[in-house]
């Protein structure tokens, strides 16, 4: 029974991971909405042993703005250290 709860978390990792990889703003969202979301989807990993650390996160985030808001994520980008930031 173990084996198989090993074999449940992991593939519902891998779901997750590739939930998180392909997440985008969905149109009229708000970025504290997005935020809440991406949140979400980081604590589940987080449950299953995945490490998800702060930068990789902050760098998606930038990554997938909407239009309106990619100057202000290229400022973010050059002028401060992602790794110690939160989300």
């Amino acid at each position: 029974m173990r084996v198989r709860e090993d074999r449940v978390k992991a593939t519902n990792r891998q779901h997750l991971l590739k939930e998180f990889e392909n997440i985008k703003f969905k149109d009229g969202e708000s970025i504290d909405y997005f935020a809440v979301r991406i949140n979400s989807l980081v604590s589940r990993l987080r449950e299953l042993g995945e490490e998800v650390k702060n930068g990789r996160i902050m760098r998606k985030v930038l990554r997938v703005v909407p239009k309106k808001w990619k100057q202000v994520a290229v400022s973010i980008e050059m002028l401060l250290d992602l790794d110690t930031m939160s989300i």
